[in-house]
């Protein structure tokens, strides 16, 4: 150790963190400015004889200048305080173009509720090397460049995380955009009971699933301590269409926790990784549909 080195007294100062710094003796900090990296510092006096005189220090308190300007974010609620109604995003300095290496997140759009979102692009113009990221629980993100019309973009949950990315060079005039949120008659909130229970695609057995459906599933075991257990009784599902099975829960999307499902699959017995676990169906073609049962296990 450094203090090893002090033959008399020592001091030592932590400017990033509460426990390790720089040790210093004799006058080696007589007559310097130090400044902490962040809100907090700690000085540690260590004595061992009382041949030296000590020392005095002056403490002054600086302000730290506020950081660039991020993007700025409308929210507005309904009656459910766990989901937005509506949610407007536009970049730094909107409507003047944004500053060079800038990043700003916007999100979970709700990390309980269930439901899907609507994405209109309002105004959209970014330089080159600039993006705006949007992650979801089920599928890979989608990175938006460049020039974009003014189009809706349906986002299939409310669970969604978008960010928004400048590098050094070029900037462009930036975004406005506008989410909204919905909740179809198949996004649903389910509680796993220790009997099985079940879940079918609309119009099940009878007929497939209307075309383009899309329904969310999010389902909590009802004791915490326990998982949930995917059974797949029925999945007569085929590409384009599938069902994404987010063993991670409440998560975004990743190779690890996402399970793409469609037939003929693996497995047909699925595990949460804790006590929830989502489900999406995405459908297109080649669907005669779905019956899968669910239940919390130890």
């Amino acid at each position: 150790m450094a203090v090893d080195m002090c033959w008399y007294d020592s001091v030592e100062l932590c400017l990033d963190n509460l426990y390790d710094g720089e040790w210093y003796c004799g006058t080696e900090l007589q007559g310097q400015n130090i400044t902490s990296v962040g809100d907090s510092m700690v000085l540690h006096f260590l004595t061992r004889l009382n041949f030296m005189p000590g020392f005095s220090v002056t403490v002054n308190f600086v302000e730290v200048p506020p950081p660039e300007e991020q993007c700025t974010l409308y929210i507005f609620h309904g009656e459910d305080e766990t989901m937005f109604t509506a949610m407007h995003w536009y970049s730094p300095n909107h409507p003047d173009n944004y500053n060079d290496n800038q990043e700003c997140l916007l999100g979970p759009g709700s990390e309980t509720a269930v439901g899907r979102t609507w994405m209109t692009v309002q105004e959209f113009a970014l330089g080159d090397g600039d993006q705006v990221i949007i992650e979801n629980a089920y599928t890979e993100p989608t990175v938006y460049e460049g020039l974009l019309p003014g189009d809706m973009i349906k986002i299939p949950t409310l669970y969604f995380l978008a960010t928004f990315i400048s590098d050094s060079a070029v900037t462009g005039a930036g975004f406005w955009l506008t989410f909204e949120s919905e909740v179809p008659g198949c996004y649903k909130d389910l509680t796993a009971l220790s009997e099985r229970q079940v879940i079918t695609s609309p119009r099940y057995p009878d007929s497939p699933p209307p075309p383009g459906k899309q329904c969310e599933y999010r389902i909590m075991a009802q004791d915490p301590t326990k998982r949930v257990l995917i059974i797949l009784s029925v999945l007569n599902v085929k590409d384009p269409s599938f069902v994404a099975v987010n063993l991670a829960g409440d998560a975004l999307y990743n190779s690890t926790n996402v399970i793409k499902l469609q037939r003929p699959v693996d497995a047909e017995e699925y595990v949460s990784f804790g006590n929830v676990v989502r489900l999406f169906y995405q459908g297109s073609k080649n669907v005669g549909g779905y019956k899968i049962r669910y239940m919390q296990v130890d």
